[in-house]
């Protein structure tokens, strides 16, 4: 069997290191993929640097987000979808890298398994790149101590990053795609989505993809950035809070807004008290 992969990419002024994510792509040792580039409206050189990777192989595919799509990650990664033919999806980041056999490594697991289970999520491990160099770090958290991967995306703590996972074309158009109100937070929504759903989730202790740490983060939560975080946090909680899940085996309501209490307090110490409320240990 040789399915074909469709590696969907959003990007955004990343024409200082698109080019080495299209050369992780180029590289692969499985050939039947296809590269779907969806731009949210850089206003750098990326536009040439793709098109110039499009006129070296007709594998990649470049298209503008549409003006009536909300501007986002997530709009474009599911205006990604609706223009790809694969029959599995991996979603990779703009920055980030695919170890040279990722797609076959995958391929190979999927296409052989004995026993053909549905509803079924393949979950890999990715590597940490830091300073534009492979780590031995690995970006991946097991269970230890929490009942279930719900619980760790409830509580907003994320066991996977998201080029890590690939996507039957099926199941993620069936749990709704990307949600394109989140400014944050999409893959957390997309993941508990899934995991409601009752989706078996097989991890595979194999690293095939690199997930860049930017050399100065400083910037990362700023004035500006702030309410676009809190936002997108407060929207998760009030989505899934009382949510009635037909399954009561994975976890019960009660169970669940415990989960966004404590995610709901979380906020709270990081993003708006910091570390100046006394008494927190004690409200949580």
């Amino acid at each position: 069997m040789t399915p074909l992969v469709s590696i969907i990419i959003p990007t955004y002024n990343r024409a200082d290191l698109i080019s080495e994510t299209l050369d992780s792509v180029l590289a692969q040792t499985y050939q039947n993929w296809e590269c779907i580039v969806v731009d949210d409206g850089s206003a750098d050189n990326t536009a040439a640097i793709i098109a110039s990777y499009c006129k070296i192989d007709s594998r990649f595919k470049y298209f503008q987000r549409p003006k009536d799509k909300p501007k986002g990650a997530n709009a474009c990664r599911n205006y990604g979808v609706e223009k790809s033919k694969g029959d599995y999806l991996i979603f990779l980041d703009s920055d980030d890298l695919l170890e040279d056999t990722c797609l076959e490594g995958r391929l190979k697991i999927v296409c052989n398994r004995k026993i053909e289970l549905e509803n079924e999520l393949y979950v890999f491990n990715s590597g940490l790149l830091i300073k534009g160099q492979k780590s031995k770090v690995i970006y991946n958290k097991n269970l230890n101590e929490y009942k279930s991967y719900l619980e760790m995306f409830l509580k907003t703590i994320v066991p996977w990053q998201t080029s890590a996972v690939l996507w039957d074309k099926t199941i993620f158009e069936d749990i709704g795609m990307f949600d394109e109100d989140f400014q944050r937070l999409q893959d957390v929504d997309l993941h508990t989505r899934l995991l409601l759903n009752s989706t078996k989730i097989i991890r595979v202790n194999q690293v095939d993809s690199w997930y860049r740490i930017l050399d100065d983060l400083s910037d990362y939560v700023t004035d500006k950035k702030m309410p676009r975080i809190i936002n997108s946090h407060i929207k998760y909680i009030n989505k899934y809070y009382n949510y009635s899940i037909k399954d009561n085996s994975i976890m019960s309501t009660s169970e669940i807004n415990e989960c966004l209490r404590l995610n709901y307090l979380n906020i709270l110490k990081k993003y708006v008290f910091k570390d100046k409320v006394i008494g927190f240990k004690q409200m949580m």
